[in-house]
């Protein structure tokens, strides 16, 4: 009750601060005063949404705010150019402002509803009515995450430029994350972004954007990190495939943004957020030319090292690129000859020889041998390098990988039976423990113990067949090379 008090207090000062302002010849401070207020109240709406009732209150507050807008807007048509500036920048910054808390932790049967829209709509049209530009702004927001924005001294408070630069620079009045779902907003949806001027290149809006995904990206509410994920693959899919030079990445942004796309790939607990991000980390390779693209896949395997199913999506779009050179006319050499050979030094890696924990590392190590299986097959006429490597792959990998699958299958085997012993005695006090990758399973039903078994059993079957084939291979074209050199 004493919040609905509230709002309608709040409410009926805005109608008196609407007529001030208008008829107060548009003094600054009014309108500071004005805008600083109606900031303050909205920062305390409540943060948490859950209630419909809360979510109620909130879309009801932002629509009279709007509505104290709109006369506004139309008054800063009639001005002149320099005296609208000023006036709309605080009004500008408000509207951004109210993109953010409490209105972005909206729930999704919220921001379904037309009532949401409708709001929606009208707040990113009165930030069009004042200014020029509303993709402007980009270019501030690029410079916080390099910090270059904060450190400025404000000498003069009273210049216009500098009441400009506090209004939009500072994250006091408009924080990372209201910029956040402002630009969401605008850049994904088509009635918003034909609003924007059409002159930035895609490359722009993803270096300045990458600081957006990052703040969506890093949040823990799930309608967040949804929507940094929709940003990030709108921006993305704007940029022509392998047009991307290599000295794009001397901009460290562009190899944070794989680190931030990684996380939501790993950690994320939303099975839809895990592979839509395993999308746009494929199509975000995809923009790089392909010496860029060596450079990054390159980069990748070193430094993601610990995550076997990533490294295992890095090895199959290293196998993509390998068929596009192939493919090529004329021949692109970036996925060939040393630059290949180098790539295969990493990927058929054991890191602990045959004793390295092959339940762990499974993923990486089948796709490693489907990518030899593919190479040996493809190419019988060495055009790739791959067969320069046989005898290092067959003493560095391929015995040891050998010796491993019989070692890692004896090791689950005895676990199996030690489960089974223990299921039939029905002894709790016989505690079989199951580790992997040097860390143990959390406690389970003994039952769901011998099913893990029976898979890491299964996962090693598959591995050992496929080594098989491998060998195979490379036994059966050495020999057919052989025959054809003794004719």
């Amino acid at each position: 009750m004493e919040c609905l008090d509230n709002d309608v207090k709040f409410c009926a000062l805005l109608g008196s601060l609407g007529t001030c302002i208008i008829r107060g010849k548009h003094t600054t401070s009014i309108v500071e005063w004005s805008v600083s207020t109606i900031k303050s109240y909205v920062e305390d709406l409540p943060g948490e949404v859950e209630q419909d009732k809360v979510s109620r209150r909130i879309i009801n507050v932002l629509e009279r705010i709007t509505s104290f807008l709109e006369p506004l807007a139309e008054e800063a048509a009639k001005m002149n150019f320099e005296d609208a500036c000023l006036f709309g920048d605080y009004f500008l910054s408000l509207l951004i402002t109210l993109c953010g808390r409490p209105f972005c932790y909206l729930s999704k049967s919220i921001v379904e509803t037309v009532t949401y829209k409708k709001l929606l709509e009208k707040i990113v049209t009165l930030a069009v009515s004042f200014t020029g530009d509303i993709l402007y702004f980009l270019n501030i927001v690029s410079n916080r995450c390099r910090n270059i924005v904060g450190d400025r001294s404000y000498q003069d408070g009273n210049t216009e430029d500098c009441i400009r630069g506090m209004l939009f620079e500072l994250s006091d009045n408009v924080s990372d994350l209201a910029y956040a779902n402002f630009y969401y907003h605008v850049i994904t949806e088509e009635a918003f972004w034909k609003n924007a001027p059409q002159v930035y290149r895609p490359r722009y809006l993803l270096e300045t954007c990458s600081y957006l995904f990052k703040i969506l990206l890093g949040k823990k509410q799930e309608i967040l990190v949804s929507n940094g994920l929709v940003f990030m693959e709108n921006v993305v899919k704007r940029i022509r495939p392998c047009s991307v030079p290599l000295y794009a990445l001397e901009l460290k942004i562009y190899e944070d943004l794989f680190q931030l796309i990684i996380n939501v790939m790993v950690y994320r607990n939303i099975d839809t957020d895990r592979k839509k991000a395993v999308r746009i980390f494929q199509e975000y390779i995809g923009i790089f030319n392909m010496e860029a693209r060596y450079s990054v896949i390159s980069h990748l395997y070193d430094t993601v090292s610990e995550h076997s199913g990533v490294l295992s999506l890095i090895t199959g779009m290293f196998k993509a690129s390998i068929v596009e050179c192939l493919d090529s006319a004329p021949r692109n050499p970036h996925f060939l000859g040393r630059n290949l050979q180098l790539m295969l030094r990493k990927i058929c890696n054991l890191p602990h020889g045959s004793l390295s924990d092959l339940v762990e590392i499974s993923d990486e190590v089948i796709t490693a041998l489907n990518l030899l299986r593919f190479l040996l097959i493809r190419d019988k006429l060495n055009e790739t390098g791959v067969w320069n490597m046989r005898d290092t792959i067959r003493s560095g990998y391929l015995k040891p990988l050998r010796e491993g699958i019989d070692l890692c299958k004896t090791h689950w085997k005895v676990k199996a039976m030690d489960l089974e012993r223990q299921r039939k005695n029905d002894d709790d006090d016989m505690e079989v423990t199951l580790t992997v990758g040097g860390e143990q399973l959390p406690v389970m039903p003994v039952a769901d113990k011998i099913l893990f078994c029976d898979q890491a059993i299964n996962g090693l079957d598959m591995m050992e067949s496929i080594l098989v084939r491998v060998n195979e291979c490379m036994d059966g074209i050495e020999q057919a090379r052989a025959n054809v050199l003794s004719e």
